[in-house]
């Protein structure tokens, strides 16, 4: 796993990073925090994709605003939108693209 643009170096404990919890879905951050409820692991998937991207460009000082900030759905001042809507649309056509596939 390496490490984000801002970060020193460092060993990373491995792990599956998605877990399930009475029939939902949450992912893991480096930083020790649980995401979650999601419906689906492809919607954890997406979000936790979303978060990376993020997180990547954002200096290690900023690391937990910029996660408060996804979680909340503010965006706070950085350019991103966490939008629950956004996922579902994702998750939708998605599964929409394998049935076509499939049938």
């Amino acid at each position: 796993m390496g490490n984000r643009r801002y970060e020193p170096p460092k060993t990373w404990f491995r792990s599956d990073r998605f877990f399930r919890s009475d029939e939902k879905w949450y992912f893991h951050t480096r930083e020790g925090l649980s995401v979650g409820p999601y419906r689906t692991r492809f919607e954890a998937e997406v979000d936790a994709g979303m978060l990376l991207s993020i997180l990547r460009d954002t200096p290690s000082e900023d690391t937990h605003r910029a996660i408060r900030d996804f979680l909340l759905g503010t965006g706070g001042d950085l350019d991103y939108v966490n939008d629950p809507a956004f996922t579902s649309y994702v998750t939708q056509e998605g599964n929409r693209a394998l049935r076509q596939k499939a049938g």
